[in-house]
């Protein structure tokens, strides 16, 4: 008897994930590039002042571990956190059985046995 497919609910608003995604590796990317020396990590804003200097690659750093955290997290959580969130909201008046226990994805109710 072959097993039952396992529930695949898909990735919650993947295009959400993918603009994370982009900002991550562009804010990487921003930050690595500079750490390696291609260039100064700085831009001069074309506002007539001879002096500013802004500093962007540390910015890149942290816009693109937090995108990529984040980014991982709502992966995790439509794969993973979904189905564990649904077993918890069973309660213990489910009563699991051996095969779907090692499924890990289906419940019976007490009164169903």
């Amino acid at each position: 008897m072959p097993a039952p497919p396992r529930a695949d609910y898909g990735l919650d608003a993947p295009p959400v994930v993918r603009n994370l995604l982009v900002a991550a590796v562009v804010g990487l990317g921003l930050w690595a590039s500079a750490a390696a020396g291609f260039w100064s990590g700085a831009v001069q804003p074309p506002l007539g002042t001879g002096g500013l200097r802004l500093r962007v690659a540390p910015a890149g750093l942290s816009i693109g571990v937090t995108c990529l955290a984040m980014a991982l997290w709502m992966i995790w959580s439509s794969r993973v956190g979904k189905v564990r969130a649904g077993c918890r909201r069973c309660g213990p008046s489910a009563r699991w059985l051996a095969r779907q226990r090692r499924q890990g994805w289906y419940f019976l109710p007490e009164h169903v046995a």
